[in-house]
């Protein structure tokens, strides 16, 4: 049996409507549509395309809308990071010392090659 994901609703046509699954509660939407530096962590078992090395403790710097900036992360390290935060506090960046890893030189991932 296969399982479908459900379709998202359309996105709003007002501003700040409560409902709409990718709100942020903290803004109401606005760093969702707008560009934003997001601080992206990785999985356990994530490994930096380039060197091998593992990215469990890192973190990456992505500025864009969340979708781009998601899409860009998959491009760049595969569908291997974990969490996404607005900033380096959210992330837990110096409370978990987390370090900042280099972008790798080729893209990987499902969307490696798609513009």
């Amino acid at each position: 049996m296969k399982i479908r994901p459900l379709p998202l609703p359309s996105p709003p046509t007002e501003p700040a409507l409560p409902n709409w699954p990718t709100q942020c509660p903290a803004c109401h939407l606005q760093h969702h549509i707008n560009e934003h530096e997001w601080v992206f962590t990785f999985g356990p078992v994530a490994t930096h395309p380039d060197t091998g090395e593992s990215l469990r403790w890192a973190y990456v710097v992505i500025r864009g809308t969340a979708a781009a900036a998601a899409a860009q992360a998959i491009r760049m390290f595969g569908n291997t990071w974990q969490a996404r935060f607005r900033d380096r506090e959210e992330a837990g960046v110096e409370r978990y010392g987390l370090t900042e890893v280099a972008w790798p030189k080729r893209q990987t991932g499902e969307a490696a090659g798609a513009s």
